[in-house]
């Protein structure tokens, strides 16, 4: 086996672990980069590579899923997931949580599975508009009053035309503190952004400042330090100038003696 087919069968074995753990592309990219000791970009252009390698020889390796292996683990929401997931963020938007920023947090700041969560459910969303448009346009059907434009129409037809009326404005009223929640929470959110940049700001300019106070304080001591060592030097020579005078003045004293004695 030549280093080639060995590297090959290790990617293989990687990748299918990284399968059984229900990995994402990012991670078996890491799990890669981790096994064989090299970088991440190193990594993907083996994966890529293997992935092509399989494609060409698709005998090889036949326990392998090529559909996984290129697009990666991707798992299906089950009912009970999508349940939970528009339940959390629906409770979030009333709270004043941005539909972005619950995703983030279920994702665990992951931006792909970020990324995934939000579009599920936006389509779960767009799904339940056109769901609801249908039902208005069964309750409101403007086919069947122009029909009847002629006939009779009865308490029945106001009364439906009007309750379908009724929840038009609801919904109406509904997607309007929606809109208005999101717009309140971005602009929270960028001003918390905005606050955050200058609290950084602040705590770098002070770490500046902490540093040229350090400094200060260290040259300063150097030169308290100088001073006492000068001060030391004068009071030493003052002190032999005073015992050389006074050495003098003994001697002068000694011969003044033994002159007039």
């Amino acid at each position: 086996m030549n280093k080639k087919q060995f590297r090959q069968n290790k990617i293989a074995e990687i990748i299918k672990m990284c399968i059984q753990k229900k990995c994402n592309l990012n991670q078996t990219f890491e799990e890669i980069s981790k096994e064989l000791k090299i970088k991440k970009e190193s990594a993907k252009n083996y994966y890529y590579n293997f992935a092509g390698y399989l494609k060409q020889n698709p005998e090889q390796h036949k326990e392998l899923s090529l559909k996984k292996l290129v697009g990666g683990y991707f798992n299906k929401f089950t009912e009970n997931e999508i349940e939970d997931l528009v339940a959390y963020i629906d409770n979030n938007l009333l709270k004043g949580i941005s539909v972005r920023q619950s995703c983030l947090t279920l994702a665990g700041n992951d931006a792909k599975t970020m990324l995934r969560l939000q579009n599920k459910y936006r389509n779960i969303k767009v799904k339940e508009r056109k769901k609801k448009m249908e039902e208005k346009g069964k309750i409101i059907n403007f086919d069947f009053a122009r029909n009847r434009l002629n006939k009779k129409i009865t308490d029945d037809d106001i009364n439906a035309l009007f309750s379908g009326l009724v929840k038009i404005v609801k919904r109406s009223a509904i997607d309007s503190v929606e809109q208005e929640l999101k717009t309140e929470c971005n602009e929270a959110n960028e001003n918390f952004r905005a606050t955050l940049i200058d609290l950084n700001k602040k705590e770098a300019e002070l770490k500046v400042l902490q540093e040229e106070n350090r400094e200060l304080n260290l040259k300063l001591e150097a030169q308290k330090e100088q001073i006492c060592k000068l001060l030391q030097k004068l009071s030493n020579r003052k002190i032999k100038n005073l015992e050389k005078k006074s050495e003098n003045k003994t001697l002068k004293l000694k011969k003044f003696y033994i002159d007039n004695k």
